[in-house]
């Protein structure tokens, strides 16, 4: 099993669990990540998911043995399974309902820095690293990674870590990509239960509205929203009671 699941109240915890392997990925392990976060997208009493690993790699990128294998089969089994099940993935977590908490407290490298940059708040603990990889291997961070980056740091983030190979937990955040902390689960793990606290709607939709770039659709989606939120009864009272303070 590479990906173990564990619910603590409002709280589910992804573990990445292939330590042997470094929790490198091959287009079977992405599909069985990828249903997992689907079957936690749809469970309507979790209200933050945590993603984190077990051993000292967070993720080392692919898994380049399993990715050979099916290359071997031509351009056609790149595209249509090894990225079909990659980008299955990515599209996964854009289409989560719940905040997606990464904690990298190890290298997270290729696709597990693409899969860490996914988050919507990624942790670096002091012994946490990252680094494309993609173009020292002639290729490109294909399930997203390279919007991933600009979304968080801009293109001069795109560019330092392209051209750097790989940046430590001070030098993400000195670029936008994530906070540097002492534990990365640690910080993650309250965060989330912090986060988890408050009601679920309001944090799913700001997650909604938080990925709709275009402005006139995120106003749209807003008030949308909104309305649903203003006329249900349980804001007037909550709003009754701070005006009673």
């Amino acid at each position: 099993m590479f990906v173990e699941q564990v619910i603590t109240g409002n709280v589910a915890e992804l573990v990445l669990a292939a330590p042997d392997v470094r929790n490198s990925l091959g287009p079977e392990d992405a599909r069985e990540l990828r249903l997992a976060i689907e079957t936690i997208s749809g469970t309507p009493a979790v209200h933050v998911a945590v993603l984190t690993h077990r051993g000292s790699s967070f993720c080392a990128g692919g898994n380049l043995r399993k990715i050979l294998e099916l290359v071997a089969g031509g351009r056609e089994m790149v595209t249509d399974v090894i990225y079909a099940e990659f980008q299955g993935l990515f599209r996964a977590i854009a289409a989560m309902r719940q905040p997606l908490i990464c904690a990298v407290d190890g290298p997270a490298i290729g696709l597990g820095c693409d899969l860490a940059l996914a988050a919507d708040l990624t942790f670096f603990g002091k012994d946490a690293s990252i680094g494309q990889g993609w173009a020292a291997l002639g290729l490109v961070p294909a399930p997203g990674g390279t919007r991933s980056v600009v979304r968080k740091g801009g293109t001069k983030a795109l560019w330092r870590l392209i051209a750097e190979g790989r940046m430590n937990a001070k030098q993400a955040e000195a670029n936008n990509l994530g906070v540097a902390v002492e534990s990365a689960l640690d910080a993650a793990r309250d965060t989330a239960r912090r986060i988890a606290m408050l009601p679920a709607g309001a944090i799913a939709a700001t997650r909604h509205l938080s990925r709709t770039d275009n402005f006139e659709e995120h106003l749209a989606i807003a008030l949308s929203y909104q309305g649903d939120f203003l006329t249900d009864p349980t804001f007037a009272a909550k709003a009754e009671k701070l005006l009673s303070r």
